[in-house]
């Protein structure tokens, strides 16, 4: 984990407010701070001006209804920022590794220790628990993507924001995958969905447009919206049969 604060993709100003937060952290907690991670697209260079949220992990020694009222106290001040804290205590986050290992191996291959000790040194995360949330994630997302098409027929700008929603929650499965394949997961969300898609022999267009629309650099016509989505329905049906693979 880098321990600096990565200012490419932020930018100056924004890169200039996070120590403050982070200063700001300390102040707040004191000794009962842990460590303050940085995480996310900031975090792995795929930040976008404007519509990412800039993530922070606060790991506490224990987090009670009075560190939150503290916490509601900063956040009026974040929200301007798009600075969206997760508070955990280190034992929390030591269970996460069984409940979420994909947020946990993603904080751990992209994260930014911003200060105080690397709560992951001692974590492993297992292949096992890996595919388990997988098959959760895929199997939730499916069941989602069929109600919604039902319930958003005629209404393609909310089937739209559907889709939005789909490819974000498929993106840590995919990147998952790639580290399952025993292969470096690439930087971008872009190169990821590429390398998936590439190797496992899925529709890398409707990915890539997904992603695109979902990043706001197109713009979906609502004539072509049901079409994608069903499309999508029959992609992410493959993408089960193959986290499902023995």
């Amino acid at each position: 984990m880098d321990k600096t604060i990565p200012s490419a993709g932020l930018g100056a100003e924004l890169t200039g407010q996070l120590q403050p937060v982070v200063d700001s952290l300390g102040l707040a907690y004191h000794r009962h701070l842990v460590s303050v991670l940085l995480y996310g697209s900031a975090a792995r260079g795929d930040f976008i001006s404007g519509r990412s949220d800039v993530n922070l992990l606060v790991v506490l020694q224990s987090v009670r209804l009075e560190d939150m009222a503290e916490a509601a106290k900063l956040l009026r001040r974040w929200r301007k920022l798009k600075i969206a804290p997760l508070f955990l205590t280190a034992g929390e986050l030591r269970l996460a590794a069984r409940a979420f290992p994909l947020e946990v191996s993603d904080i751990q291959e992209s994260g930014h220790l911003l200060c105080g000790s690397n709560p992951f040194a001692a974590i492993v995360v297992s292949p096992e628990h890996v595919r388990a949330q997988c098959r959760r994630e895929l199997h939730g997302g499916l069941i989602r993507l069929r109600q919604g098409y039902l319930k958003l027929l005629d209404r393609g700008e909310a089937m739209g924001g559907l889709l939005a929603g789909a490819i974000t929650s498929l993106l840590p499965v995919f990147r998952a995958i790639v580290r399952l394949n025993g292969t470096p997961v690439p930087t971008t969300d872009m190169e990821v969905v590429e390398s998936v898609a590439s190797r496992h022999h899925l529709d890398r267009d409707l990915f890539t447009t997904l992603l695109a629309h979902k990043r706001g650099s197109i713009r979906l016509a609502t004539a072509d919206v049901r079409q994608i989505l069903s499309r999508l329905i029959e992609e992410w049906e493959l993408v089960v049969a193959l986290v499902d693979a023995p």
